[in-house]
């Protein structure tokens, strides 16, 4: 049996046969990367590009297997193209040599990616983490027209989700569950789960060590009124003595004298219907001795995993625990005292002293409170929010990913042989076989993986809904952002006060047209000092045009003509200083709306926008003849939605 004719058997030959040089691009060389790598070279894809910014660390190697020791600090996206490579030298593929394998890794951050690169792909496969980032390759598929497959997973979880632009659901449809949050008084005075006690100490960890205002406090802190009793006096010199004395100090302040004062509101406790918070006293035999001579009993001193090899995974005794405390706060002011009370002193879950003080002071405040004890690594998960990966997800997610990439592939064929083209679009029986998948550790049922038809795109999503303006310009140097603003925004695109968001900053903003300084200094700036790039999009919103908003990719044609005049002419056969394309919310809208013009007078192939040599005065864009402008478009798509 040959090696790929299982896949033959799955796809058919027509789709097989275009395998090894279909393009496609992998966002992401980590957990799923590594496995959709895999997954592609042993079904014959050759023709693969990923890219990737991080570099392989050795908390790594247990999950992606494709790393091996000799890879740490090696780039991830150079590492998985190579593995790569050698899994499909090793695939027994005789209709394809060695010399037509293109694996290649590039190092560098997606967002410094623009549209144009995207456009060399057939389909984007995303096997990020970062919801930022998974918003800004969504963004560009859709405004490149290139299919995605986003794909996550957390821990036992996962899902796949095949992306057709303008036409199913994107990303943005199905916005990411909003953080949990936990109530202040919880945290502060009744905490019922370790969650409310880590986040406890890194507030106290903050408020101890972290940026100080002249007043010493800081507002946002949930601790805030504790700062007198907690903060080291940054005026006076460290010592051991004193050392002891001051975690001495928020030692009975945090942990017994606050807990007696808990415990005096005993109508509180009965109606939660919990017991009494336990007040800890600081004992010196308990930090530098061999035992400690509290009150408590062994079973709440020896709390130990003897079973657990792995220490970070060990859940301490009390006693441990509050060693625990003092030799963090011992390390932190004799080696990081400098940076106490600075900008540079923040929490970090990475760190292991920070992590080995909130630790400590979560499992104090447990003991407090009895909250079970927790290890130093499910603190610091916690902590940072941290879901572990597990590697057999990653592995059944990039299956469904790299399967679902073949429905997509028959999906395009279909439609090439049965010259359906986009008539159809809309109707979800031209979506093919392609769905989104679920993966469920406790399904309802007795599959793990759920599928579920593809969605049309939510007229409220805010990627989908908006309509694509493609301006193609000769040069950015020759175009300042306030005749950007005037000369296309607002006299061709008809918009009144747009506000323009680029790389996630607001660079024009109406309200500050009133400040003069504005138009004279980052008005005045070209777009090349900007840091304009061919391809990259900006994000332009009316609120004055009931918050109409659309995407604007901007090109350079240096085939353009100078800017001699404000004639744009709508064919190629003359000068034409810059050119406007309008898309449409959807490419059917799109279609029907080329087809009503090309039914006009007007002889025109794309919709662009002509302007006649005249005053600069704004005028009502849809009052002047051979002129289409955002409101046309709107009136046209209506007409014929209804």
């Amino acid at each position: 049996m040959g090696e790929f004719d299982n896949v033959k058997s799955i796809v058919g030959n027509d789709i097989f046969s275009l395998i090894p040089t279909y393009p496609i691009l992998v966002v992401g060389g980590g957990g799923i990367g590594c496995e959709v790598i895999k997954c592609l070279a042993l079904c014959g894809f050759l023709n693969i590009t990923i890219i990737d910014l991080d570099t392989i660390d050795i908390s790594n190697l247990n999950r992606q297997f494709l790393f091996r020791r000799k890879h740490v600090g090696k780039s991830k996206s150079i590492v998985v193209a190579n593995e790569g490579n050698e899994i499909s030298k090793n695939c027994r593929y005789k209709s394809n040599d060695e010399s037509k394998i293109n694996i290649i890794g590039l190092v560098g951050n997606i967002k410094d990616y623009n549209a144009d690169f995207f456009s060399q792909f057939k389909v984007v496969l995303n096997a990020l983490d970062n919801v930022d980032a998974r918003r800004y390759v969504n963004r560009l598929c859709l405004s490149s027209g290139v299919k995605l497959i986003d794909a996550g997973s957390a821990g036992y979880n996962g899902q796949v989700h095949p992306i057709i632009p303008r036409e199913t659901t994107c990303y943005e449809c199905r916005p990411p569950p909003v953080p949990k949050s936990y109530a202040v008084c919880t945290i502060r005075s009744t905490p019922e789960k370790p969650e409310h006690c880590i986040t406890w100490s890194k507030y106290l960890f903050e408020l101890a060590f972290g940026l100080r205002t002249k007043t010493r406090t800081n507002s946002e802190n949930l601790l805030n009124d504790m700062a007198a009793h907690i903060q080291f006096p940054l005026d006076e010199e460290v010592s051991e003595i004193k050392i002891r004395r001051y975690a001495e100090k928020i030692f009975n302040y945090l942990f017994h004298d606050e807990i007696v004062k808990s415990c005096e509101n005993k109508q509180l406790w009965e109606e939660k219907k919990r017991e009494l918070p336990k007040p800890l006293h600081w004992n010196a035999e308990m930090i530098f001795g061999e035992r400690w001579k509290e009150n408590l009993n062994e079973k709440t001193q020896c709390k130990f995993a003897d079973n657990t090899v792995i220490p970070s995974q060990r859940v301490l005794s009390i006693f441990e625990y509050a060693k625990m405390f003092y030799h963090s706060i011992e390390k932190l002011l004799s080696e990081k005292y400098d940076e106490i009370g600075t900008s540079s002193m923040e929490f970090d879950k990475d760190n292991e002293v920070c992590m080995e003080f909130v630790t400590a002071s979560c499992n104090l405040r447990c003991y407090n409170f009895n909250i079970p004890l927790q290890s130093y690594w499910t603190c610091q998960s916690i902590a940072g929010s941290i879901i572990p990966a597990v590697a057999s997800t990653n592995a059944i997610v990039a299956g469904v990913q790299v399967l679902q990439l073949l429905m997509l592939m028959s999906r395009d064929l279909t439609i090439k042989k049965e010259n359906l083209i986009e008539n159809n679009i809309g109707n979800k029986s031209n979506y093919g076989k392609s769905r989104f998948v679920w993966i469920k550790n406790n399904p309802m049922g007795r599959y793990l993986l759920c599928p579920e038809e593809l969605e049309q795109s939510s007229s409220r999503c805010l990627a989908c809904s908006q309509q694509l303006v493609t301006v193609t310009i000769r040069s950015f140097s020759k175009w300042t952002l306030q005749q950007f603003v005037k000369d296309i925004l607002s006299r061709h695109l008809g918009l009144i006060d747009p506000f323009i968001e680029f790389d996630q900053k607001c660079i024009w903003d109406p309200d500050e047209m009133e400040q003069g300084k504005f138009l004279q200094t980052s008005g005045q700036k070209t777009l090349q000092e900007w840091k304009f790039m061919n391809g990259k999009i900006l994000t332009v919103t009316d609120y004055s045009q009931g918050e109409f908003q659309c995407d604007v990719l901007v090109q350079i044609d240096e085939l353009l003509s100078d800017m001699s005049n404000t004639e744009v002419f709508l064919n190629n056969t003359a000068d034409e200083p810059y050119k406007i394309v309008i898309g449409s919310l959807k490419s059917a809208d799109r279609n029907k709306l080329l087809n009503d013009i090309e039914g006009s007078e007007s002889d025109i192939d794309e919709i662009a926008i002509n302007t006649i040599n005249q005053s600069h005065k704004r005028q009502k864009i849809d009052e002047t003849d051979n002129e289409l402008s955002i409101r046309q478009v709107r009136q046209k798509i209506d007409q014929n939605s209804t």
